[in-house]
């Protein structure tokens, strides 16, 4: 449902509410791919007129008109999942043993992990009975 804009802003049109499924993400970041190849991100973050063609681009693909601000947020979003899981995967960056099977779709992690998680499961179990 379309969203009125703050009267700070020049634009009429109104934005609508930022609903991302799957198809609107993956559309989402093969622009924001797209504007990093063309150079509209210099340093960490894409520039506002990267953004900017970012937002009509979006609007064309999906019908749905964004703020910058909208796409700010789910692209920092996606940055910090894309970190976590990074470093979920890298055990140079934390030992945390957990692979993932892109065949089946599910984590796999050894028997000494899972008997470690157990372990902490049966202590967390226990203190929340004794003290709830």
């Amino acid at each position: 449902m379309p969203r009125t804009p703050s009267a700070k802003g020049k634009r009429q049109q109104p934005y609508h509410k930022a609903t991302w499924d799957g198809e609107s993400t993956q559309i989402f970041l093969q622009l924001v791919v797209k504007k990093i190849e063309a150079g509209n991100r210099p340093h960490m973050s894409i520039t506002p007129n990267g953004y900017h063609s970012l937002s009509k681009t979006f609007e064309a693909a999906t019908g749905r008109l964004h703020s910058l601000k909208q796409l700010k947020n789910k692209y920092n979003l996606l940055k910090t999942e894309w970190r976590a899981w990074c470093k979920l995967m890298d055990c140079r960056k934390g030992p945390t043993g957990i692979g993932f099977d892109q065949v089946t779709g599910l984590f796999n992690a050894s028997a000494d992990w899972w008997a470690k998680m157990e372990k902490v499961t049966v202590y967390i179990f226990f203190f929340v009975s004794v003290f709830a």
